[in-house]
């Protein structure tokens, strides 16, 4: 509608799209929303991997605390018994102990996917609740505005019927036409004209 146009007939009701975010906001949400598409795959391999008991995914998950029992964990209890003599290494007591730290690392491991299970999931559902909540539009509605033919000469004409309205359904009106009813009509009755 033209400008001439909203004067005489009002402008009618629309919904605007607002930003809810200010420019640098947005270019951040952007950027993102784009490292995590592009990272999409990397985090839905992790998350397999996680879930899965692939024997692979889980060597893949363990290798440094499995290589710390065998770089650190297994030389460590082998010094320990090699101070206590030749024979100390070969005892049953090594064999135990060996097997006691074995049993806590598979301990510590288990202890460790599901850590991490819970942690990946708990990443990945706020991930994924702050990517879908996150609405980058608010909508305002602004309402249909009368034009000057409704607010000026509307009223005019509304006040002109109301008037009119009054004058024939009120009293004066009523008495007028009683009147008329009763009153003889021209050129028929009866008048007596005497010569």
């Amino acid at each position: 509608m033209s400008t001439s146009s909203n004067f005489w007939m009002g402008t009618p009701a629309k919904t605007e799209q607002l930003p809810t975010m200010s420019p640098q906001q947005q270019q951040m949400f952007e950027g993102l929303l784009s490292m995590v598409q592009g990272q999409q795959g990397n985090v839905s391999k992790y998350m397999n991997d996680l879930f899965s008991d692939d024997p692979q995914a889980l060597q893949r998950m363990f290798a440094p605390a499995q290589r710390e029992f065998q770089e650190q964990t297994i030389p460590g209890i082998a010094e320990q018994f090699s101070g206590m003599g030749s024979g100390a290494q070969s005892s049953s007591a090594f064999g135990q102990t060996l097997g006691a730290a074995g049993a806590s690392l598979s301990e510590k491991l288990a202890s460790m996917r599901e850590g991490l299970r819970s942690q990946g999931m708990s990443s990945f559902q706020n991930m994924m609740q702050q990517g879908l909540s996150k609405d980058p539009f608010a909508y305002q509605q602004t309402p249909r505005q009368p034009g000057f033919l409704e607010s000026v000469i509307g009223p005019a004409l509304g006040a002109t019927g109301s008037a009119a309205g009054s004058y024939f359904g009120g009293p004066a009106f009523a008495a007028t036409q009683a009147a008329r009813r009763n009153a003889p009509e021209s050129g028929t009755g009866s008048l007596d004209t005497k010569n």
